[in-house]
């Protein structure tokens, strides 16, 4: 994570996880050049960034500038915060939290969706210890199951700011088209609001209206667009 401070004020910040994207929505565009230059001195290395449109795009022109490569837009998403949760009607089956018994579905399931859903996935070693780590940390893994088999499954993030981020929505090809991906979406939604947790959102991707209409059937109201940005080529400078 990189600050940047006015004064005693937190004015902006980065954060980047290895291989992943940096994430610069916290970051104001007035403060992009500091950020970049602070991270080129250091010979941090970035894949990408991802934020909405205005920070993102004014940081990666910092970025590239200062190697000299070339920014290439990527995987668009909108942001959506759930309103009032309206229930799917007429989804056979029933909502129920995942538990240790459901550990290899969820990894398949969890691996699948990572190769379907993300644009840029670093190699994960060990998937059993960062599955273990994320149900540790308090995180939630919910499923969808027609007499008593799973068929579609969602995951909802560790609450924090009294907010909770909605995602890993993946149901099996096999299983698509009869509304577990929305009966699994309310059902974990309706958990986290139940738990009392105000901001309820998730992410989708922009280019996929199937989705984009579940959501916003289930009472999801459209908040901001996100733009990922790569960053390729060699870079003239080190």
């Amino acid at each position: 994570m990189v600050t940047v401070h006015n004064g005693d004020r937190l004015h902006g910040a980065l954060v980047a996880d290895s291989g992943w994207p940096a994430m610069v929505s916290g970051l104001p565009a007035d403060a992009a050049q500091l950020v970049a230059d602070a991270l080129v001195e250091a010979d941090v290395k970035l894949p990408g960034a991802s934020a909405p449109v205005p920070e993102v795009e004014a940081f990666a022109q910092a970025w590239t500038t200062n190697l000299g490569i070339t920014p290439e837009p990527g995987f668009r998403q909108r942001v959506y915060e759930l309103g009032t949760l309206v229930e799917p009607q007429g989804v056979r089956g029933e909502f129920r939290l995942a538990d240790a018994g459901d550990t290899d579905i969820l990894l398949r399931w969890r691996a699948a969706f990572l190769a379907e859903a993300v644009t840029y996935v670093p190699p994960e070693k060990e998937p059993e210890k960062v599955l273990a780590a994320q149900l540790a940390a308090g995180n939630v893994f919910g499923l969808w199951c027609v007499d008593g088999e799973p068929v579609s499954m969602a995951f909802s993030r560790l609450p924090e700011a009294d907010m909770t981020r909605i995602g890993f929505v993946y149901t099996p090809p096999e299983q698509r088209g009869h509304g577990y991906a929305a009966g699994v979406a309310a059902g974990i939604s309706r958990r986290a609001q139940q738990a009392g947790i105000k901001h309820v959102t998730l992410f989708t991707d922009d280019a996929n209206p199937v989705s984009n209409r579940i959501y916003q059937r289930l009472g999801y109201r459209y908040v901001d667009s996100y733009l990922e940005v790569k960053f390729t080529g060699e870079p003239l400078r080190h």
